[in-house]
């Protein structure tokens, strides 16, 4: 399983100087899809939350892919006009 959420200059984040990378295997991008799109049936403010083990039930892994980021425990996806 690999669905890691990094970011790279996190110390940056206030001034808009830092990126996110995503590492995703195909059956993760399965679930995803399918977490989407019970999302995208939802009302709108729903979200969905993935979360590492450390933070919870482990859909997003700690495994680091770059020596330049940092992990992201948390991830909310949520529904907008």
């Amino acid at each position: 399983m690999t669905f890691s959420v990094e970011v790279k200059n996190a110390g940056e984040a206030s001034t808009s100087q830092h990126a996110v990378h995503i590492y995703i295997s195909p059956d993760e991008i399965d679930q995803l899809i399918l977490d989407l799109q019970q999302l995208k049936k939802s009302e709108i403010g729903r979200s969905v939350h993935l979360f590492s083990p450390s933070w919870g039930n482990g859909d997003l892994t700690e495994k680091l892919h770059r020596s330049d980021t940092v992990i992201t425990h948390h991830l909310e996806i949520s529904t907008a006009e």
